[in-house]
This record gives structure tokens, C-alpha cells and sequence, in this order.
């Protein structure tokens, strides 16, 4: 028993100054010693103690450490010694209490580490079984910390909630146990009022960045702002005063970048900076928390800076001192990795600050001045920092990021400037990049030059709306009308298109034969899968070809995407590639890191990132004819030289070699920019990459797996079609449909993502008895249920084709 009490103390101490691992040591050396112990009931309470000490211990360790595995098996550690001292407690109630509330926050608090969404949800449901059933061992009076950990944990579940639906029902629980904490609270204890209040007022923030319309979002905005200012009023706390005052920063900022009415969301930006430098005075921050604001108090300015059509310069300025001084801040954050997240976040914003200034700057002056290229340089150098802290912490998420932004640039400098053919360049060069990123295997840099000109950015989209053409069944079936499930788009198979030259045409043009392609061979393990759009919106040819109902020509749906073409973002090129080229990445202890935005919902899971069908980038079709007496003299972007004769560069063979004689196949594909030397100079690259292919050997014959899908036969060059695209496994996620008998991938919900639904002329004239006022009424019905308002417009196409009599 002397024994027993002095480790008793040692471990105390031991866990008092944070040295988990030797007081771990102790209690197992204590937990021996129990066995000794001859009475029944004084040897459970001593082992219950060192379970319960052990499982703390651990806990701790867990919450410290940076590397995620090493998180994950603390904390499991940490759950089994509890479960253990669970189990030895039989009528200490409190005790039991103690013990399952510490197992809800092991369970909580490894959710909050878990790259996967799904295992991190799993982690959720366990702490709130956890908190659920301690909320049954102790007094009524004696339960706000239940609930406020329940609370805690709803709003987790609610804001990784991947539809609109699910996240309310999830918000709604959360601000429930709020409210319940709060109003069960004793007076007395202000602080742990505040909390509970606090957590409403964060709940009906993030509902109002999902709300919509905005009328719904800015009345969530006022319920935090009050629940903030009611904290302001009585708190004592530190770190409350600092989080309320720091929220109504970020509530203000939120209603000002939604606001049209320019001196309204000027108003409210000076009002967001005035709360952001309040809590930026307060004492005692950490420089966490000084780093955040600073970084709150950049972007202000910075929309500030955007709005403003005079003055503007001060306020680019401002935004970038902030920015530049909120990863100055390191000394006291909670980890390493915060510092790489903080130096990230700010100096993504000043590339911004400093493009922006740069466009601005442009539009004044009508011409590339030098104090436009030093803002444009600047922005550029940023950014190439942001890559290389990237590569220097092998950070996927960074390394994608700073790729993407680096191409969006060089292509608006493209766009915009006169330095058309230097940007444009750089523009495929960092395309290609992003492209290359993380594979195992090198691609062939002949594939690679063709990937650069088919895939396309989001940013090229811009000057282009895209279409989808479908029947009037699946239409319905996309929004959910007479159904309550969530809508799905589908990836159909590609074996059964109406084109069956599918795959082939590239083949045919670089002299490979079919068979050689690991990849589709006959019974092969991947397939292909597809979603179709069209450049062309409400056209005749597309009404008569697809989405037929009854066989009646114009009688379907042309669903027209957001003419913002951000639907589709944060592509990831490596999801459209067979299975066999993974990607690797190493383990490192800030390579997952999170990214902290200081105006959007929710961060961009990583494991989605990586994983969801939603990510997959979108490509341009491009179309090959084998030129005959009848198409040879058609208007091709380019025609290719028989395999042979482009070995002949003499001069007097110069007009043998460009006569359609010696020309064997043509190529077309639309143009996407609205610069005709842009446009002009994408198909000299396209040429260019083509001609290579044709004449040199490719490393790997495999690689054509990557781009021989987006190649059609030149007949089908009316259909100016883009295409989402994924080989993978035929038996990851592969569902069969018994209508069609076709194979197909789920895609994902498309219902936000599209702003017009255009019916054919015919659409009320099949056997149905379809009416577009009804389908109007049931689109609108389906919106606002799901989003609060109906910003899709349904109209009929007024195409002239003959109508459908009915008999």
C-alpha cells in the first residue's frame, strides 16, 4: 500500500508537467502491483485508477501529437484503458459519468483529426452514444456538460455534411443541446452560459453561409450576431470576449460580400474591420488567435478594395500589411502545421490582393504599364512560394492549389494583356504541371502536350455555357420530382454509345492497334464511364438526336449549367486515370494539413478531394475524319500528313507536301476563348502535339488510355461535345440499371449547378401528356424545398420543326 500511495504522487506530478509517457510507465507499474492486493473491492477501485489514469494519459498524448497515425492509435489506446476501468466500476455512478464522458471525448476528438469523412462521422456517432448515455448517470443538475459536448458534436456532423438537408436536421440538434446547456446552467456560472451560447451562435453562422435565398441567410446572420453581442454584454472570459467579438467580424464581412448595393457592403466592411480590430486589442491572445484576426481584418480590406472604383490603392495596401502580419505570428501556435496553414492562407490572399490590384490597375490605364506587370510579378511570386512550401512539406492540397491558381492567372493575363503568347505558354506549362502532379509513373510527354489542350480549367469555361440533353423522364429524375431521394446524375458505360467507333478513332490515327492497349483488352477488369454537354444550347441538330420521348424528335430537356463555370471546381485531372497509376504520398505531420477560410462554410475535405466523383475534370472532345473525294476539302482546324511525307521539308516538295493529296486525316474541334489568337494559338499547339504523336514512339502504349476517349469520328462534330470522364474499376462502385441494362457510376447531385431548363418544342406533344407549366411548378417546388429559393427558369424552345399529331 506505501507503495501504491508514493507512485500515487509520482504519477500525479508526472501528469501535472505533462510527461505522459513516463507517467504511463508508473501506472503500469502500478497496475502489477494491484494484483497483489488481496481485498476484492479496494483492489477494482486501485486498478480503476490506473485504467482510468492510463486512458488520460494516453488521451493527452493524442491530442498533442501531429502525426495523424500516431493520433489514432493514442486515442484508441485511450478508449480500451476506459472501457477497462468502465467495466471495473459497479456502483460509483459518478465515476461511470466520468468514465463514458471521456470516452465521448476521445471519440470526438479523433473526429476531429480523421482525414475520412465517413470514419470521422463513425467517430461522431460513437461520442454522442457515449454522451447520451452519461447524460443517464448523473443528476439533472449536473448535465450542461453533456449537452454542450453533444451540441459540440451535432455541429461537427453539421457542417461535414455533404447535402443541405442532412446538415439542417444536424444544426437543429446541435442548437437544441445548446439551448439545453444554457438554460440549465446555474447563474453562477457565467462562463459556461457563454460557451452554450456561443455554440448557437456558431450554428446559425454557418446555416447562413448554406442558406439560401439570401433573405434566409441574412436572418441566420442575425440570430449569431445577437447570440454574439448577448455574450459581449456579460462576459468575463477572455477568450469568449475575443470569440464573440471576433465572430461579429466574420458575420458583418459575410453580409457585406453578399450585398449588390455597393455603400450597404461598404458599411458593413467598416463595420467588420471596427469589431475585427476590437478583438484584435484584446489582451492575452494567443498568436493563433492574433494571426486569425489579422488575417479577418486582410480580407476586409481587400473586398473593400474590390468595390471601391477610386481610392483603391490605400486599401490594397492595407489588405496586404494585414495579411503579410497575420503568418508573422508563430511563436505560441498550438502546432507547426497551424504555422504552415497561417503562412498558406495569407499568402494565398496577397496573391489575390496583388492580381486583382494588377486588373484593376489594367482597366484604368488601358495598357500593361510597368506598375501593372510589378503587381502581376507579384502576385505570380506568391504564388510560386505557396508551390514551394508545397513541395517542401509534400502537401498535396497546397500543391494543387497554388497549380491551379498559377494557370488561372497566366490564362486572365493572356485574356486581358498583350503579352498573349508569353502567358499563354506559361499557362500550359503550369496546366501540365497540375496535370503531372503525383503520379507514380511519369506521363509521355506527347500525352501530356495533348491532356494540356483537351482538359479545361475552369477558368476557360468562362466565355462558354455548356448543356446537357436528356429525356423528360431522367430530367425528373435529376430534380427529384414524385420522389423523395436525393437526385444522382449517372456516368454511363461507354460500351454502348451511339457512337461505335468509340476509342478507336485516335487509334486509327496514330496506327495502334486495339488489342495492344492493356487496359481493354477482352474481359478486362476497367471500364470507361462518361457524362455528356454540349457547346450547343437549345439546338435544333441536339433536340432531334437525344432525348427523345416516344421517339418524337425535340420532345426532351436541355439542362443548361451555370453560366458560372465553377460547377465545376477543384478538379483533380489524376480521377479520369485507370487505376493502375495510383498516387503516393508520404506521411508527414503537416502534410494534412487543413486550410482555414475565413468567409466559406466548411474547408474542402481531403478525402473527398481525392476521392469523389464530383472532382472529375471536364474535357474537350476533339474530332478525327479520314479524309476522302467528299470531306477533304471541309473546314478543318488542321489536317495531318500521311506518316511518311512529313520527312520531306524541302522546299521544292513544300507544295507536294501541303496538297490535300498528302493529307490523311482531318481535325476539328470549336473554339472556346474570345480571343481569336489565343484560340488560333491552341490549335498550333494541338498540331503540333498530334503531329508528334504520329511520328515519334510513345514510352508506354498504355498512356493512350488517357486520352483516346476524347476522340470522336468527325460525323459527330455538330454535337461541340465536352465530357466528364472516369476509367476505374468495374467493381468500385459500378451499379447496373435493369431499364437500360447498361453499367454506370454515380456521378453526383447537379441540382444547384443548373440555372435553365430548356424543353423541346415537342415536349408537350408525346403520348405523356407532358405540359411545361407543370414542370415548371414541380422544378420550383423542388428548389425552394431544397434551397430556399428557385433560381432555375423553365422554358420551351421555339425551334422550328414540325409538330407531333396525336392519332
Amino acid at each position: 500500500m506505501h507503495n501504491l500511495k508514493g507512485l500515487e504522487h509520482k504519477i500525479q506530478i508526472l501528469f501535472s508537467t505533462g510527461k505522459y509517457l513516463e507517467a504511463i510507465k508508473q501506472l503500469e507499474q502500478y497496475l502489477k502491483l494491484t494484483e497483489a492486493i488481496v481485498d476484492p473491492q479496494e483492489k477494482i477501485q486501485k486498478q480503476n485508477y490506473a485504467q482510468f489514469g492510463l486512458g488520460h494519459c494516453y488521451f493527452k498524448q493524442a491530442s498533442e501529437t501531429q502525426n495523424q497515425n500516431q493520433s489514432v492509435e493514442y486515442f484508441q489506446k485511450a478508449i480500451k484503458h476506459l472501457e477497462y476501468a468502465f467495466n471495473l466500476i459497479q456502483n460509483n455512478i459518478q465515476k461511470q459519468h466520468d468514465t463514458q464522458f471521456a470516452i465521448g471525448e476521445c471519440y470526438f476528438e479523433q473526429a476531429l483529426r480523421l482525414q475520412s469523412q465517413d470514419k470521422a462521422n463513425e467517430c461522431l456517432n460513437n461520442a454522442i452514444k457515449h454522451f447520451k448515455y452519461a447524460l443517464t448517470l448523473t443528476a439533472a443538475d449536473n448535465r450542461n456538460n453533456n449537452r454542450f459536448m453533444l451540441g459540440k458534436c451535432y455541429f461537427q456532423q453539421a457542417i461535414e455534411a455533404d447535402n443541405q438537408n442532412t446538415a439542417i436536421k444536424y444544426f437543429e440538434r446541435a442548437i437544441k443541446y445548446f439551448k439545453d446547456a444554457s438554460e440549465f446552467t446555474e447563474q453562477s456560472d457565467i462562463d459556461g452560459k457563454n460557451s452554450a451560447i456561443l455554440g448557437i451562435g456558431f450554428c446559425y453562422f454557418q446555416q447562413a453561409l448554406r442558406a439560401q435565398p439570401q433573405d434566409k441567410a441574412n436572418k441566420f446572420l442575425g440570430e449569431a450576431i445577437n447570440h454574439f453581442q448577448h455574450v459581449l454584454k456579460v462576459v468575463k472570459d477572455i477568450y469568449q470576449q475575443y470569440m464573440a467579438q471576433y465572430m461579429l467580424g466574420r458575420c458583418h464581412f459575410v453580409k457585406a460580400e453578399n450585398i449588390e448595393k455597393q455603400s450597404e457592403a461598404i458599411e458593413l466592411l467598416r463595420q467588420a474591420i471596427d469589431d475585427l480590430s476590437l478583438a484584435h486589442k484584446i489582451k492575452k491572445l494567443t498568436d493563433k488567435e492574433r494571426s486569425d484576426t489579422e488575417y479577418g481584418i486582410g480580407l476586409c480590406y481587400f473586398k473593400y478594395a474590390l468595390i471601391i472604383t477610386e481610392n483603391y490603392d490605400e486599401m490594397f495596401n492595407k489588405a496586404i500589411n494585414y495579411l503579410k502580419n497575420s503568418f508573422d505570428h508563430k511563436k505560441e501556435f498550438f502546432s507547426y502545421s497551424q504555422e504552415i496553414e497561417a503562412e498558406y492562407n495569407g499568402k494565398l490572399e496577397i496573391s489575390r490582393c496583388y492580381f486583382e490590384h494588377a486588373l484593376k490597375k489594367l482597366e484604368q490605364s488601358k495598357k500593361v504599364t510597368k506598375e501593372v506587370t510589378e503587381l502581376f510579378n507579384a502576385s505570380i511570386s506568391y504564388l510560386e512560394e505557396i508551390y514551394n512550401l508545397g513541395k517542401l512539406f509534400n502537401n498535396e492540397y497546397i500543391l494543387k492549389t497554388s497549380l491551379l491558381m498559377l494557370s488561372h492567372y497566366y490564362f486572365k493575363w493572356a485574356i486581358n494583356t498583350s503579352n498573349k503568347k508569353e502567358a499563354f505558354n506559361k499557362f500550359l506549362e503550369k496546366k501540365k504541371e497540375f496535370i503531372s502532379l503525383n503520379q507514380e509513373n511519369d506521363i509521355d510527354p506527347l500525352i501530356l502536350d495533348i491532356l494540356a489542350i483537351l482538359y479545361i480549367m475552369p477558368c476557360e469555361l468562362e466565355y462558354i455555357k455548356l448543356s446537357h440533353y436528356t429525356t423528360p423522364n431522367v430530367c425528373e429524375k435529376l430534380f427529384g420530382i414524385n420522389s423523395n431521394n436525393i437526385p444522382i446524375m449517372r456516368m454511363n458505360s461507354i460500351t454502348y454509345m451511339n457512337d461505335p467507333y468509340e476509342g478507336k478513332a485516335l487509334l486509327d490515327l496514330v496506327h495502334q492497334q486495339e488489342l495492344e492497349i492493356e487496359n481493354i483488352k477482352k474481359n478486362s477488369e476497367y471500364n470507361t464511364f462518361i457524362t455528356c454537354f454540349s457547346k450547343r444550347v437549345n439546338d435544333l441538330n441536339q433536340f432531334r438526336l437525344y432525348g427523345k420521348e416516344d421517339n418524337i424528335e425535340a420532345s426532351g430537356c436541355c439542362l443548361v449549367f451555370d453560366k458560372k463555370p465553377f460547377w465545376i471546381i477543384y478538379q483533380d485531372v489524376n480521377k479520369s486515370i485507370p487505376p493502375s497509376i495510383p498516387h503516393t504520398r508520404k506521411d508527414n505531420d503537416v502534410s494534412n494539413i487543413n486550410t482555414f477560410s475565413f468567409n466559406n462554410s466548411t474547408n474542402i475535405d481531403k478525402n473527398d478531394f481525392n476521392n469523389q466523383n464530383k472532382y472529375l475534370p471536364i474535357y474537350q472532345v476533339a474530332y478525327i475524319a479520314y479524309l476522302d473525294e467528299y470531306n477533304k476539302y471541309h473546314n478543318f482546324n488542321f489536317k495531318l500528313p500521311l506518316p511518311n511525307d512529313n520527312e520531306d521539308k524541302s522546299l521544292k516538295n513544300k507544295d507536294k507536301l501541303l496538297s490535300n493529296e498528302n493529307f490523311k486525316f482531318g481535325i476539328y474541334f470549336s473554339d472556346i476563348y474570345n480571343s481569336k489568337y489565343l484560340n488560333d494559338k491552341r490549335k498550333k499547339k494541338f498540331k503540333s502535339a498530334l503531329n508528334k504523336l504520329i511520328k515519334e514512339n510513345i514510352k508506354n502504349i498504355n498512356d493512350l488510355e488517357y486520352i483516346r476517349y476524347l476522340f470522336k469520328d468527325y460525323a459527330f462534330r455538330d454535337e461541340d461535345e465536352f465530357r466528364l470522364l472516369k476509367v476505374q474499376d468495374n467493381y468500385d462502385g459500378v451499379k447496373y440499371c435493369e431499364n437500360t441494362q447498361q453499367l454506370y457510376i454515380e456521378y453526383g447531385d447537379i441540382t444547384s449547378c443548373v440555372d435553365e431548363i430548356i424543353v423541346g418544342t415537342n415536349y408537350e406533344n408525346t403520348e405523356k401528356g407532358r405540359k411545361v407549366e407543370y414542370l415548371r411548378y414541380q422544378i420550383d417546388q423542388k428548389m425552394k424545398e431544397r434551397y430556399g429559393e428557385n433560381p432555375i427558369n423553365v422554358i420551351q424552345s421555339s425551334l422550328p420543326i414540325n409538330y407531333y399529331k396525336k392519332k
